[in-house]
């Protein structure tokens, strides 16, 4: 806020006659205004609930009402192409299911924790591993901007998310320590398959990056592109939250005490359903994004961000009823 208000960025002053065309610009969607104090309620919300609530199945659930009333805002309040697009990446993040709790447990407890364990240490775990999917992001970003930004959506997509589950159904070696019993070292194997993950998941993450911004019609760029990143981050709750009651559900709750190796009998179950949700949402995928070139516009008539969506149509049918009956 600070660098903000006293002008750090030192962007041009804005004439009280172009502010006031932006403010009447904003003013002709309330829409927007709605659906931006939803999501500040909702955020609200979800803290509120995680300070008073320790049990995961209720923050699930808290969670999963209000990324329902969310998503269902946002279909009938925006355009159909802004909301089959942010709809189709809302589910996507729901079903990224998020494990990485257990995880951090199975790979770091010592040998009195879990004798059979990869025993890293929690450096190694936190920042070097860190520091490899950091940089093969990179690597990823560079292969993406030299050979895929002339792919089609549909194509991109659907390769890198069976790619992308290839590489977390080859972790199911580890969970089950076949890797061991295989000869493969944990390290080795660990550095190979996450720094893959980190150059895939930018083939995955760049193109929506294309796409959120393909989605934020003129004038109201910034509140569009915070609303659609804000649906992404709801969707990042509800994953995590969704991992929580599945590890628990499994009795996979690991705290680092002694002679804990049994709780890890079932992460290879999380894991594979962590790996299969994520691609079962392509089937939307045909309805729910244009199968266009990544150079292509997408939003090809007016600048509203809400023009033509299911809201404005039934208003309009129900105007003109009242005219026609009039």
């Amino acid at each position: 806020v600070l660098p903000t208000s006293l002008n750090w960025l030192e962007e041009p002053k804005v004439s009280p006659r172009s502010a006031g065309a932006k403010r009447a610009k904003f003013a002709e969607q309330p829409e927007l205004i709605f659906l931006v104090l939803l999501m500040g309620f909702s955020t609200l919300l979800l803290v509120g609930i995680g300070l008073v609530q320790h049990s995961v199945w209720v923050n699930f659930t808290v969670a999963l009402v209000v990324a329902v009333a969310v998503l269902v805002s946002f279909s009938l309040l925006l355009r159909p192409v802004i909301s089959r697009m942010n709809c189709f990446f809302f589910v996507q993040t729901c079903c990224a299911i998020d494990i990485s709790g257990a995880l951090f447990y199975f790979f770091t407890d010592g040998p009195k924790s879990f004798p059979e364990g990869p025993h890293f240490s929690t450096n190694f775990y936190a920042s070097g591993l860190g520091v490899c999917v950091a940089v093969l992001n990179l690597v990823g970003m560079m292969i993406y901007d030299r050979c895929m930004q002339t792919w089609r959506y549909h194509s991109l997509f659907i390769f890198a998310n069976c790619l992308l589950f290839v590489v977390n159904a080859a972790g199911l070696l580890v969970y089950t320590r076949a890797n061991v019993r295989l000869g493969m070292p944990d390290t080795a194997f660990v550095l190979g398959t996450w720094g893959t993950w980190g150059i895939v998941h930018m083939w995955m993450w760049l193109p929506g990056v294309v796409l959120l911004s393909q989605l934020c019609p003129s004038g109201v760029e910034a509140t569009m592109y915070a609303l659609l990143a804000g649906c992404h981050n709801l969707g990042l709750s509800v994953s995590s939250y969704a991992g929580a009651c599945m590890l628990e559900a499994l009795g996979v709750t690991p705290k680092g005490a002694p002679n804990e190796g049994h709780v890890f009998e079932n992460l290879w179950m999380a894991a594979l359903v962590s790996a299969v949700a994520p691609v079962l949402t392509l089937v939307l995928l045909p309805c729910m994004i244009p199968n266009a070139l990544q150079t292509d516009k997408l939003l090809e008539t007016g600048d509203s961000a809400v023009e033509g969506s299911p809201w404005q149509r039934l208003r309009s049918r129900r105007s003109a009823q009242s005219y026609g009956a009039a």
